[in-house]
């Protein structure tokens, strides 16, 4: 908050010395101006400028940071979950053993399932379930995959 007051102190300076400008005579050299325009107006507007725009990139940055925490933390969340369960999760039971809503539950899943870490299916039931075929008995992945097999045909 420090930086943005300081941002807008140079700026103002900036536009108060610009009116100096504008208002006063030029009593001195072309140069003379010049440079004195360049240092008393120009590089305090710039600074402070530049201030403010590093601000704002910054929060950004910060945000950015959060988001992917977030995201990190919900995936082992998840994944954690998918183990206990034996490998089969559905969002109605991560909305009920989890922190997150239905939406931020089938966000999270999306996610893993374009990483290559979980499966969608539909059982019988017509029921989505997500599969994390790492976390499931490899006699039970089978199994699964001859029933599958079985209602398409």
């Amino acid at each position: 908050m420090k930086k943005q007051y300081g941002a807008w102190l140079l700026i103002g300076f900036g536009l108060f010395m610009l009116l100096g400008f504008i208002s006063g005579g030029a009593s001195r050299g072309l140069v003379a101006n010049a440079v004195a325009f360049l240092l008393l107006v120009v590089a305090p507007i710039g600074a402070g400028i530049t201030l403010i725009r590093r601000q704002k990139q910054e929060k950004l940055s910060a945000a950015q940071e959060t988001r992917k925490l977030l995201q990190s933390a919900r995936e082992k969340e998840i994944l954690r979950l998918a183990e206990q369960k034996k490998g089969l999760l559905t969002v109605s039971q991560i909305v009920k053993e989890s922190s997150m809503n239905a939406s931020e539950a089938e966000d999270v899943l999306h996610e893993l399932i374009v990483k290559r870490l979980v499966d969608m299916r539909t059982n019988p039931d017509g029921q989505v379930v997500y599969e994390f075929i790492e976390f499931t008995d490899a006699q039970e992945f089978e199994q699964r995959k001859l029933e599958s097999r079985l209602i398409r045909e």
